[in-house]
């Protein structure tokens, strides 16, 4: 398993909303083009860069760390923030889910979990980051991209 920094997790969470970013003008072409090649090349992000490029994200996330009597920038404050406390609704909501079948290395068919059975669902995401997974494994999900595998 590899072991991510603070910055690179939280990028893994917030790089899903990047395009949509640069799109609306939020951070320019030069800083779409570093934070694809640190996903890529699994690069460690700077907390400034992911402040200018994320700045709704890491606002929250060090009001987060302030509530909590914590650091922002430690590997267990950003993990807490974004699997239980990111508080976005639609899209933007990060969810947790179940592996149900491993199509290709690329397509996984999950099952996102809901209040109830009910609210549960199943749709395919896509494994951007490459993860080994298997079926069964538990997940987060953001944006229909899954994000991390859980112990």
């Amino acid at each position: 398993m590899i072991t991510l920094t603070p910055e690179q997790l939280f990028l893994r969470y917030a790089y899903v909303c990047t395009e949509d970013r640069f799109a609306r003008g939020l951070f320019n072409e030069a800083h779409l083009v570093t934070l694809k090649r640190l996903i890529e090349e699994g690069g460690i992000p700077e907390q400034a860069l992911l402040e200018e490029c994320f700045t709704d994200a890491t606002n929250a996330l060090i009001q987060f760390a302030h509530g909590q009597g914590q650091p922002a920038w430690t590997i267990e404050t950003v993990t807490d923030f974004w699997r239980h406390h990111h508080g976005h609704t639609g899209d933007c909501r990060v969810l947790h889910g179940t592996v149900l079948v491993v199509c290709s290395q690329k397509k996984i068919a999950v099952r996102v979990y809901g209040d109830d059975a009910k609210k549960s669902s199943d749709y395919f995401a896509l494994n951007h980051y490459g993860l080994s997974l298997s079926v069964g494994d538990h997940i987060t999900l953001h944006r229909r991209v899954i994000i991390e595998r859980l112990a």
